[in-house]
């Protein structure tokens, strides 16, 4: 999953790292404030689900497990798990 550790590096660094996704993704994202980051497990590639430390606008610590989708060597989608609203796939690739 080198392409899930580029985003999440290039995010860590201060950097949005939308170059990583899908170009024609229906919504792509950064997270916010991203500290540190670990890939918990790969169930079934080209999906992995990666444990974020991050913080919120306000300053507020957060650790929140996402599921990520690669497709041809760029991010799909992103889903929060446990947040419905943090959806961000375009149906063609889930």
């Amino acid at each position: 999953m080198l392409e899930v550790k580029a985003w999440l590096e290039t995010q860590r660094r201060g950097q949005d790292g939308l170059t990583y996704w899908q170009p024609d993704a229906y919504k792509s994202c950064s997270l916010y404030a991203v500290s540190s980051y670990e890939i918990v497990d790969t169930p079934t590639p080209p999906r992995c689900i990666v444990r974020v430390y991050s913080s919120t606008r306000d300053g507020q610590p957060i650790v929140r497990l996402y599921s990520i989708v690669v497709f041809d060597g760029k991010i799909a989608g992103v889903t929060g798990q446990g947040d419905e609203d943090a959806v961000m796939a375009w149906p063609k690739y889930q």
